[in-house]
């Protein structure tokens, strides 16, 4: 499904935001060979948790690994994270977990909890700004 939504981007600029699990989702499709089919332009991750602090009710979205090379492949160009110093579904950091491992550098909100609208985070210009850019090249 989602390779045939990625196509159906032919020819336009392939912009991703996940969110929460949309972002381990992100990372099995990648490791599944995602890059071969579609390649993203740019790649927004947003409050990725951690594998471990998941609820049982979403057990099936866990990792057994994250693979960085196979996100990095994913994306031709820029990839961005988004994360709160105070996630409690990843209190040990989205930038040590995953941002070290991509070699980017996280924006980190402080006390912004898991980034939602219950957190203060409605509306986010700062997303849409990042999205309606143009890539660099």
């Amino acid at each position: 499904m989602l390779d045939q939504e990625l196509a159906a981007l032919d020819g336009e600029q392939r912009v991703v935001v996940c969110h929460s699990l949309a972002c381990l989702l992100w990372f099995r499709a990648a490791e599944r060979g995602l890059r071969a089919a579609h390649p993203v332009d740019r790649l927004l991750l947003v409050s990725p948790p951690a594998s471990e602090c998941l609820p049982v009710g979403g057990a099936s979205f866990r990792l057994d690994r994250f693979d960085a090379d196979a996100v990095r492949a994913s994306v031709d160009g820029e990839i961005a994270m988004a994360c709160s110093d105070a996630d409690p579904y990843n209190p040990a950091g989205a930038q040590s977990l995953y941002g070290d491992a991509l070699g980017i550098t996280a924006s980190i909100f402080e006390g912004a909890g898991h980034i939602t609208p219950d957190t203060g985070f409605g509306s986010w210009p700062f997303a849409c700004e990042w999205c309606r850019a143009q890539p660099q090249t």
